[in-house]
């Protein structure tokens, strides 16, 4: 099983159902928002590995993804869940779920991501430093990780065919 990187694009959508109707497993993840099928289906995988004690896989979210979340709380999060029930995920968070630290070690990965990707009509468009750091958190993973992602640009960088997880 491989892990799940999410960008903070679909980490809402994640939240929302986590804190909803996925909360204490009683209910699997759907596709729901940005949160699509392929995702669903990958984060229910790894979510009854463990509950089965298998174990293999995590859902993982850089804290870049959190800092994207509260600088844009109001628009992103709109009462779908609060800040007390995030603090509490940050403090406890299931054995299943990760939150990949921005630190030295992603230096080295950071420095693999491309700053810019060509896209449509042979034009070039900048990798911005958030989306960057997200990538790096997925190749910090190692090779059989996926990154759920609607950055149409981040579909572009070649490492990540094949490894790309979501609606564009």
């Amino acid at each position: 099983m491989s892990d799940v990187v999410l960008d903070a694009n679909v980490l809402p959508d994640f939240l929302s159902q986590f804190f909803g109707p996925a909360e204490r497993g009683t209910l699997r993840f759907s596709a729901e928002g940005r949160f699509c099928e392929q995702t669903a289906r990958r984060v229910n995988r790894i979510r009854l590995d463990h509950d089965g004690d298998r174990g293999r896989g995590i859902v993982v979210a850089s804290v870049i993804a959190f800092v994207e979340l509260s600088r844009k709380w109001t628009n992103i999060v709109a009462g779908r869940f609060e800040p007390y029930q995030v603090a509490a995920l940050l403090a406890q968070p299931p054995s299943w779920f990760s939150v990949a630290p921005c630190d030295e070690e992603l230096l080295d990965f950071l420095l693999d991501v491309p700053a810019v990707v060509e896209v449509a009509d042979g034009r070039s468009e900048p990798i911005e430093l958030y989306d960057a750091l997200h990538v790096a958190t997925a190749f910090s993973r190692g090779d059989h990780v996926w990154l759920a992602t609607t950055d149409s640009r981040l579909r572009r960088i070649p490492r990540l065919q094949g490894r790309l997880l979501g609606r564009s």
